[in-house]
């Protein structure tokens, strides 16, 4: 064989080679970003149940943060698996093809860890806004507490003067009695009297 055919058949066998690295980075890239957008929605959806008791949305975010950094893992271990695949067939081949093939890959590795950065942030703000929901429910079931206990002392006060009132009627109603049979008693003993002047 021609040096220039032996040249020729290990281009072609590094081209194959590097078009199949490109093609599982590209198929680890589409499920890395549908894994991401799966646990983004996910988070939302828990955030916006408002069925969910406190404690089991948070056991839920939990859950979603370990899941996040489970991916943050399987991706960093990808990137190096493509880093050394990239530098070995670098340094075994020494194409220029590869070389721009790397920095391209060093570009989208800047731009996945902004996006990682910034998903990180809207993390932190959906936190703090289930942090402040759990402070405002709180304060409520304080003020609806301090509100039941207060609607139930002035109801017992209402109760002891209904009971205070109505002892007063009774008491009223006795002595009305008493006057009247003293009054009825006051005219009999007139009229005796009237009786025997005119006798």
């Amino acid at each position: 064989m021609k040096s220039s055919d032996y040249g020729l058949c290990w281009r072609n066998v590094r081209d194959e080679r590097v078009e199949v690295v490109k093609m599982d980075e590209s198929r680890g890239d589409e499920y890395f970003r549908e894994q991401h957008m799966k646990l983004a929605a996910d988070r939302e959806h828990a955030m916006r149940d408002n069925t969910l008791i406190m404690e089991e949305r948070k056991r839920i975010i939990a859950d979603l943060e370990e899941r996040q950094r489970q991916l943050e893992r399987e991706q960093a271990a990808q990137r190096e698996v493509a880093e050394t695949i990239a530098k070995m067939e670098s340094k075994l081949l020494g194409g220029t093809d590869l070389l721009d093939h790397t920095k391209q890959q060093e570009v989208e590795l800047a731009n996945r860890r902004r996006e990682l950065a910034e998903q990180k942030k809207r993390e932190r703000e959906i936190l703090q806004q289930l942090e402040r929901q759990e402070d405002d429910t709180a304060e409520i079931h304080q003020t609806y507490s301090s509100l039941q206990q207060e609607v139930e002392a002035k109801t017992r006060k209402l109760r002891k003067l209904h009971l205070k009132l109505q002892k007063a009627r009774n008491e009223l109603h006795d002595s009305a009695l008493v006057h009247s049979q003293e009054r009825q008693d006051l005219e009999s003993s007139v009229t005796e009297i009237n009786k025997e002047l005119k006798l």
